[in-house]
């Protein structure tokens, strides 16, 4: 009984880190499936929209099984004898996380991308966990202060937390952002969930008192598969691009940016609006017409 409820905490606890890596890999995977993809210049949502070509692949490999596997890594923190009350009590920030990353899931996005729509599930699911994953960080790292094992986590949360926190601002504030929006969010949500991955492979060591060595070796070379996945088609877009105008990097050239602002007519222009001496703005079809 009791080395079964050791190899359950083992998996539970570990889940932080298994998801964070199922993630990376199923953007990897479904982004090479969906013809001219571009991770630079489109968010991850699209390719669980429900018109994406991988959409099934996206939300049932990638966001709803992050959110189960965040859930999961919740109870786990939960369970930690190395945890108290501040520790405890982020396991619940935790599992809504989780939660809000299977509604990220169930809700493919249909509106146009960068209007909120305050009524819109998808959005809300998205919006909601950057600030209840802080609140979930900072309880731990609160916690983690005090046990002389995990005190190094402490420091590291909150660096990382306040960059992760200045480019969420940018992402989900600033709209359109100043840099491409395909980066800052994935720059925002990478850093969030590599410091939920981080906790959970410190807490995984520290509690059963067991070598990363195997377990890093593997997340190495699931990083190094989703690169090689990633990188041709993205090497491949950014060729043809080079040297074309763009709409601060969501399109490029004249045929993409008007297929582009067709169904994305309220960034597009945002955009010209703050732009008005970017040349394609006086070209785009549906910006000339007024939608």
């Amino acid at each position: 009984m009791k080395k079964s409820r050791e190899k359950t905490d083992r998996f539970i606890i570990l889940s932080g880190f298994i998801g964070a890596l199922t993630f990376l890999l199923a953007i990897a995977v479904s982004g090479a499936l969906y013809p001219g993809y571009n991770h630079v210049s489109m968010v991850i949502s699209e390719l669980g929209a429900s018109d994406s070509p991988v959409h099934l692949i996206m939300n049932i490999f990638g966001f709803g099984l992050l959110g189960v596997l965040t859930a999961l890594f919740a109870l786990g923190v939960y369970r930690s004898p190395e945890l108290h009350i501040a520790g405890k009590f982020s396991s619940i920030f935790f599992f809504i996380t989780g939660i809000l990353m299977i509604l990220v899931a169930i809700s493919p996005t249909y509106t146009d991308i960068g209007i909120y729509a305050p009524d819109d599930l998808h959005q809300l699911a998205v919006i909601w966990q950057f600030p209840v994953l802080t609140i979930a960080l900072l309880l731990f790292a609160f916690d983690a202060w005090q046990n002389k094992k995990l005190r190094i986590l402490a420091p590291v949360i909150l660096a990382v937390g306040a960059i992760t926190l200045i480019l969420g601002y940018n992402y989900l504030a600033v709209w359109p952002p100043p840099i491409p929006v395909g980066i800052i969010q994935r720059l925002t949500i990478g850093l969030a969930y590599a410091l939920v991955a981080a906790i959970s492979i410190m807490l995984y060591k520290v509690q059963f008192n067991t070598p990363l060595k195997k377990i890093l070796l593997g997340a190495a070379v699931i990083v190094i598969i989703s690169l090689a996945v990633a990188l041709p088609q993205q090497l491949e877009i950014n060729d043809s691009h080079a040297n074309q105008p763009t709409l601060r990097g969501l399109c490029y050239g004249l045929e993409e940016c008007n297929q582009y602002c067709q169904n994305r007519y309220g960034t597009c222009s945002q955009i010209c609006q703050q732009e008005p001496e970017n040349q394609l703005c006086g070209r785009i079809a549906v910006l000339r017409t007024g939608g």
